[in-house]
């Protein structure tokens, strides 16, 4: 059964909740397991799973954990509260694909106006004078108007020379100002260097697994929360640290 089929049965049996004229609602947690006691036999654990990944991450379905303080169950009733971490994470991976938008619209706004500027014409060269009725020459353009003279600036007084300078007896202030400590070296001054982020693995199956364990280390989320959001067990989150961070040899 694939996501399209699952979606249509599941209209079919709880069409208050997953109806198609029903907006997304926050669904109960662990609700996979209510939907396999009230229709034993018609969707396999795999087809679920596809299924609520697809309809969880959907934008959507983000705007409703937002917007609502309370969770659903298969007869759309209230069945627990938000949880406010959910809407922060909620809210973070809603602002990320807005900033992607903004980024694809502006880069289509450029690759629209160098089209553009590429499909406008040259310009066409200067034409040559008409000559005059007689076939003479035409009749020189008068010329423009000259600027007027800059009125005459009062004359500077000269600047003081080197040696007069130096001949200046300090200021005050700055006589009875302290020395400043001198500046630590620039090996101290500068900042160190981020590490540079591990290479990607080839294999799509471990790459998967080291994106999850990623978002995990980066989620400010508790272990339960975190599982209960990407729709896994804390025995796959476990397998899956331990298969990206093996235990260092002893």
């Amino acid at each position: 059964m694939g996501p399209a089929a699952c979606a249509a049965a599941l209209a079919q049996h709880f069409p208050a909740l997953f109806g198609a004229e029903q907006p997304p609602r926050p669904l109960k947690l662990r609700i996979q397991q209510d939907i396999q006691q009230r229709a034993p036999g018609v969707f396999s654990r795999r087809a679920l799973g596809v299924f609520f990944h697809r309809h969880t991450t959907s934008t959507p379905y983000l705007k409703a954990l937002v917007a609502s303080d309370a969770r659903y169950d298969l007869d759309a009733q209230p069945a627990g509260e938000m949880a406010a971490e959910h809407k922060e994470a909620a809210q973070v991976e809603l602002a990320r694909r807005k900033a992607l938008a903004d980024e694809r619209r502006a880069a289509l706004r450029d690759a629209q106006r160098q089209a553009q500027r590429a499909q406008r014409p040259a310009a066409a060269p200067a034409a040559a004078p008409t000559p005059g009725p007689d076939g003479d020459a035409p009749p020189p353009r008068p010329a423009r108007h000259a600027r007027p003279p800059r009125p005459p600036q009062p004359p500077q007084p000269p600047r003081p020379t080197r040696a007069q300078r130096q001949e200046r007896p300090p200021r005050q202030e700055h006589a009875d100002r302290p020395a400043r400590p001198p500046r630590p070296p620039q090996a101290l001054r500068e900042a160190p260097r981020e590490a540079a982020a591990p290479p990607e693995p080839s294999n799509p199956a471990l790459r998967e697994q080291t994106h999850l364990v990623r978002a995990w280390q980066g989620s400010t989320l508790t272990k339960a929360n975190f599982c209960v959001l990407k729709r896994i067990t804390e025995a796959e989150l476990d397998a899956a640290i331990a298969l990206v961070q093996p235990a260092p040899r002893r």
